[in-house]
C-alpha cells in the first residue's frame, strides 16, 4: 500500500471532505441546537442571522426552514457547494465563500454566530480581525455567539493524549493526538480503506486558547458585555474547563 500525505487546513477541500465524512450531525441534533439558540437569543421569525464558518450549511438550512433570513459563509469550496445544496429552494438563505476577516456587513444581523469554531488555524492578527468583523456585523440590540469547538485549552488538556484505532464507514482509522506545553495540538490520522491500495495520512496542527486568552482576544477585538457559558441552555461556566460559549449582547 502507498501512503498519501495531506496537511489538514480549513482552506483545503480535501480536509473538509474527510472532516464531514466522519463528523456527521443528525437532523435531530441540528434541530435541538437551533431550538436552544433561538431561545437563548430571543429571536423570532424574520430575524437576520449570519453563520460564520457555516460548514455544509446544516444550521443555515434549519434556520431558513423556520423563516429566518440566514447568511452562511465559509472558506472551503467543498463546504460552500454542500451548503448551497442544503439550502436549495430556501429563498431566505444565501451562502458565500468568504473569510471571517472579509465580512463586509456592518450592523446588519440580529445574530452573528460561529458554531464549533476553531480559531487556532489562524494567525493572531487574523483572529482579531475575524472577531472584530463578526462583532461589527451585529445590529444594535443583536447577539454575538461564539462556540469554541470542544471548549478551551483547559478542557482539551483533560482529553489528551489520544491514541486509538476505530472503524468508521467501513474504514479503519488510527488517531494519534497530543498537546505541546504551549497548547498546540499535533494530530496524525491514518485512514485505511480495505477496498483501496492507498493509506491516507492527515497531519494537523492548531493552537488552543485558554478561557482567559479567548476572553482577551474578544475584548481586544472590540467585543463588549461578554458572558461565558457552558452550554446553549445559558448555564454560566464556573471554571475555564467548562467554557464553550462566549455570548455578547450589543447595546
Amino acid at each position: 500500500m502507498k501512503v498519501v500525505q495531506h496537511k489538514f487546513l480549513w482552506e483545503n477541500d480535501e480536509s473538509h471532505r474527510v472532516f464531514w465524512e466522519f463528523r456527521r450531525r443528525s437532523s435531530e441534533e441540528v434541530f435541538r441546537d437551533v431550538d436552544k439558540i433561538l431561545t437563548l437569543c430571543s429571536l423570532s421569525p424574520g430575524s437576520r442571522i449570519l453563520d460564520v464558518g457555516c460548514g455544509i450549511g446544516l444550521h443555515v438550512a434549519e434556520f431558513g426552514r423556520r423563516g429566518f433570513h440566514t447568511t452562511g459563509i465559509d472558506i472551503s469550496d467543498f463546504a460552500v457547494k454542500k451548503a448551497k445544496e442544503a439550502c436549495s429552494g430556501l429563498t431566505a438563505c444565501r451562502i458565500f465563500k468568504m473569510r471571517g476577516a472579509e465580512i463586509p456587513w456592518v450592523g446588519e444581523f440580529d445574530l452573528v454566530l460561529g458554531l464549533e469554531h476553531v480559531l487556532g488555524f489562524m494567525a493572531l492578527t487574523e483572529i482579531r480581525i475575524h472577531l472584530q468583523k463578526m462583532w461589527e456585523a451585529v445590529a444594535p440590540k443583536g447577539t454575538f455567539l461564539l462556540h469554541i469547538a470542544g471548549g478551551t485549552l483547559e478542557a482539551w488538556r483533560q482529553r489528551y493524549p489520544v491514541n486509538k484505532w476505530e472503524t468508521q464507514n467501513g474504514k479503519y482509522v488510527l488517531v494519534d493526538k497530543h498537546l505541546t506545553e504551549d497548547g498546540v495540538k499535533k494530530e496524525r490520522t491514518l485512514i485505511i480503506d480495505p477496498s483501496s491500495d492507498t493509506i491516507e495520512e492527515y497531519l494537523e496542527e492548531q493552537k488552543y486558547y485558554t478561557c482567559a486568552e479567548t476572553l482577551k482576544l474578544l475584548t481586544e477585538s472590540g467585543v463588549k458585555n461578554i458572558q461565558i457559558m457552558s452550554d446553549l441552555d445559558g448555564n454560566a461556566a464556573r471554571e475555564g474547563k467548562e467554557a464553550c460559549f462566549f455570548v455578547a449582547y450589543k447595546q
